[in-house]
């Protein structure tokens, strides 16, 4: 904490986003590691259980199309700020 509100309050909203990335960067690999081959219905259904017990769903759909693509070609997502 320092003397400047704004400062502190900046810091506060980096930590958060970063906590909130590295949840989501590890509901992706969970589910990338589960090995679901090329099946994308059960890799939506999963990813989005994987979000919800971290407490980050509904996600946009164009985002949740993009993370599915990739964990269907076997690719690691990488989400920003990881």
């Amino acid at each position: 904490m320092t003397d400047d509100p704004d400062a502190d309050a900046d810091r506060e909203a980096y930590e958060h986003h970063r906590d909130v990335s590295h949840e989501i960067q590890e509901a992706c690999d969970t589910v990338l590691a589960a090995h679901l081959g090329g099946d994308r219905a059960a890799i939506t259904e999963r990813l989005r259980v994987e979000l919800a017990s971290r407490g980050h769903w509904p996600q946009p759909a164009p985002w949740v199309e993009a993370v599915v693509e990739e964990i269907q070609m076997g690719h690691h997502y990488r989400v920003s700020g990881t």
